[in-house]
């Protein structure tokens, strides 16, 4: 062991030498990536506030709603399935603004005649629809005052275009940055170190002592026992998790639903399955989005505070590659998992809306109601991946040994 001290004690001065030249900037950088990623997320959650607006306009004006008609709130539920479908299609020209914008930065640094001409399409598309969408709201609201149509339609559409602009902005902003942390945190010599550290971690395996060797596979053994439970726990929640949904889509398909009644609840078996597998795809695709994650978490703790605890970063150095290729698996995970939980909550809040009522207070408590058991599978997925991280550092750990 004091061999593999001394060579672990070469590598850190050599590591913290480079991390001194590059770690204040990778950090900085860091920094602004998180603070571009949290106004990204506030314009875009605006965005879809402001479609709505938009579109409360857009749908009561092509229904025949007067606006002396819809000034009570009351009455919004009368038109709400047309206003959510205009609101997507406000936020779907949102988006495409947005991409304009993108390729628009994008094509100051770096043009190309294709990039140019998708700007110029998306762009101009943009403004063509987001124009046409001003005159509907200014048609609509003309009955009020015409110098309050002019100023409130400028107002509500003036606000999806900026912040449209805004996001396109900011997904520039937030590539060009990812390009800068990339050339500063993957430099060669720091790959140089980090392949040296991976010499060493195999040396510092194969001297762990067999008594704490023997701990360690107790305590794998506990944490495949938990994960076991764990697993059982989410299945078995599953089908509570599914019932809103399948009921919601039985209704939509009743020669199909073969409902069954037991102590008062109706349900159909073929949906309730249907739904609970979805459930529990959502599920695993979740817990695998979060083991990813925690595992770059762990190389990034190694490549920046040195080995210290296998508990807290495990074993694993990852490259440029290795995370691309977990990036790639993550968010391909995340996208599934996010796709389900949408379907999940809105056939949820779809059938606590037939059992509580269509008023504000009943589109309130039910997306209240909705939000309770996809807070739950979250819970629990967040959990399991925890659980399967500190399982994979420990297997990983005896993986690697050479002496058994």
């Amino acid at each position: 062991m004091v061999e593999t001290d001394t060579f672990k004690a070469g590598i850190e001065e050599e590591r913290t030498s480079i991390i001194k030249q590059v770690g204040f900037a990778i950090n900085d950088i860091k920094h602004r990536i998180n603070l571009n990623k949290n106004a990204s997320v506030f314009v875009h959650i605006a965005m879809i506030v402001s479609s709505i607006v938009v579109a409360f306009g857009l749908s009561n004006f092509l229904t025949g709603l007067k606006i002396e008609d819809s000034q009570n709130i009351i009455n919004l539920p009368m038109n709400i399935k047309l206003l959510a479908m205009f609101a997507i299609l406000v936020y779907g020209l949102s988006l495409l603004l947005k991409q304009g914008v993108f390729n628009f930065y994008q094509n100051k640094t770096k043009s190309s005649v294709a990039a140019e001409n998708a700007q110029k399409l998306l762009i101009t598309s943009g403004a063509i629809f987001f124009s046409a969408i001003y005159v509907i709201n200014l048609i609509y609201y003309l009955s009020v005052n015409p110098a309050f149509a002019i100023l409130i339609s400028l107002f509500f559409v003036g606000m999806s275009v900026i912040l449209s602009c805004a996001a396109g902005y900011f997904k520039f902003n937030g590539h060009a940055m990812l390009y800068e942390l990339d050339k500063n945190e993957y430099r060669e010599d720091l790959e140089k170190v980090v392949h040296k550290y991976r010499d060493w971690i195999e040396n510092y395996v194969n001297n762990i002592s067999e008594n704490k060797i023997k701990n360690i596979k107790e305590k794998l053994f506990n944490l495949q026992l938990k994960s076991i439970g764990e697993i059982i726990l989410g299945v078995l929640t599953a089908p509570f998790l599914a019932y809103g949904v399948s009921n919601t889509l039985a209704s939509c398909f009743p020669e199909a639903a073969g409902w069954i009644r037991i102590s008062g609840l109706r349900f159909s078996p073929i949906f309730l399955v249907l739904a609970t597998l979805m459930i529990v795809f959502a599920f695993f695709s979740f817990v695998n989005a979060f083991w990813i994650t925690r595992k770059k978490q762990a190389s990034d703790v190694i490549k920046n505070d040195g080995f210290s605890d296998i508990y807290v970063h495990g074993l694993n150095i990852f490259g440029i590659q290795a995370i691309r290729k977990l990036d790639v698996e993550k968010n391909r995970s995340l996208i599934i998992g996010c796709a389900i939980i949408a379907i999940e909550f809105t056939m949820n809040t779809s059938y606590f809306l037939t059992e509580i009522g269509g008023d504000l207070a009943g589109i309130l408590l039910s997306i209240i109601s909705a939000t309770v058991p996809t807070a739950l599978l979250l819970a629990e997925t967040y959990m399991l991946s925890s659980t399967k991280f500190d399982t994979y550092v420990l297997e990983d750990l005896l993986a690697k040994r050479d002496k058994i």
